[in-house]
């Protein structure tokens, strides 16, 4: 059977559940520290924020959150669900028991309700790692129409350790790097601080939101402006460090703080969440120095080897990634009768 859960509601179940299924996947969108904060705090973030919770005889057999959005862009206006994506990025994957269909969880989904309200007309998951549980589910009820395959984040692989991943930049990226490192010693004495533990990772990720709402993303999205965005990352920051696997690096110059980043650590990934650095140093391009800094680290470190840039940007370019694929599909339910006119149109497209 399958239940719905808003925020507000009681979550014992969907908490128990998030205890005992299983990620399908080390991407930061199938992680308990995101789906804890999404628990939590989500619904700041995701206005219309639901939990799909099916179980049987077994227990939890699959937990799927996703964004109930009434759409006014056609004159059908369907209710949609969606998946939690901003920015390009995933930020709640399913969990899927491994003897459940993935299949099945789809069908659950769509022809689940609660009182009084009307049946989905339409899926969208967007943004999707090519192991997302979401990914499976929408393999077993879409037709190749209905699904668009593109490259998307950008990935940074590292070297055996620093030495080697030093050696196989190209001459004018290493060459960029060693500039910067002379510009910034000029201004004063250079210091790379990491921080790791809790107490530390709170006193780095405050000093971090006042650094970036000090440049341009202060008039946009900076985390300090964004309310919901912000609780859910610092959150999931929180509780990935109570495990080791969070990380803020700083570059300090004359004693002042030039450049921060914050990342959580899953698998053999490093995902590389958000970065910041002081505008007035741009021509020494604190950013830059601070980003080698950490592919260094993680070159040394005895587990990682990718930093995930978590989304693509055009400045990732200078590091020459890879493109990791990323997938949207679209699924049209065709028991409601709005559903069926979208599978229709579809189709015929």
């Amino acid at each position: 059977h399958c239940t719905i859960d808003l925020p507000g509601e009681d979550a014992t179940d969907v908490r128990q559940a998030l205890s005992m299924l299983p990620a399908r996947s080390f991407h930061l969108s199938a992680s308990r520290g995101m789906l804890t904060a999404l628990l939590d705090s989500g619904n700041a973030l995701f206005p219309g924020l639901r939990w799909y919770l099916l179980a049987d005889e077994r227990g939890p057999a699959a937990l799927v959150p996703l964004q109930w959005v009434r759409e006014s862009d056609s004159r059908l206006r369907p209710v949609a669900l969606y998946s939690l994506s901003r920015f390009e990025l995933l930020y709640g994957d399913a969990l899927v028991r491994d003897d459940v269909a993935p299949g099945s969880v789809i069908d659950a989904v769509l022809n689940t309700v609660r009182a009084g309200e009307p049946r989905p007309d339409v899926l969208r998951l967007r943004d999707l790692p090519t192991d997302s549980a979401l990914l499976a589910m929408a393999r077993e009820r879409t037709g190749t129409g209905d699904m668009i395959t593109k490259p998307g984040t950008s990935l940074l692989s590292g070297g055996d350790n620093a030495a080697t991943w030093e050696a196989s930049l190209s001459k004018n990226l290493r060459g960029h790097v060693r500039q910067a490192a002379k510009r910034l010693a000029a201004r004063g004495p250079v210091e790379i601080r990491t921080a790791v533990a809790l107490p530390d990772i709170q006193a780095a990720f405050a000093r971090f939101l006042v650094l970036e709402a000090s440049g341009y993303k202060g008039t946009l999205n900076s985390l300090a402006h964004e309310h919901g965005d912000r609780q859910v990352l610092e959150q999931a920051l929180y509780h990935h460090a109570a495990t080791g696997e969070s990380l803020v690096m700083e570059l300090w110059v004359a004693g002042a703080l030039a450049a921060s980043q914050f990342g959580i650590c899953r698998g053999n990934r490093l995902f590389l969440i958000k970065v910041a650095y002081n505008e007035e140093l741009a021509d020494a391009s604190p950013g830059a120095f601070l980003m080698a800094e950490l592919m260094r680290w993680v070159s040394d470190h005895p587990e990682l080897a990718v930093v995930d840039c978590c989304v693509r940007q055009k400045w990732h370019d200078r590091w020459h990634p890879d493109l990791e694929d990323r997938t949207v599909a679209t699924l049209a339910n065709r028991s409601s009768w709005r559903g069926a006119v979208i599978g229709v149109m579809r189709w015929v497209r």
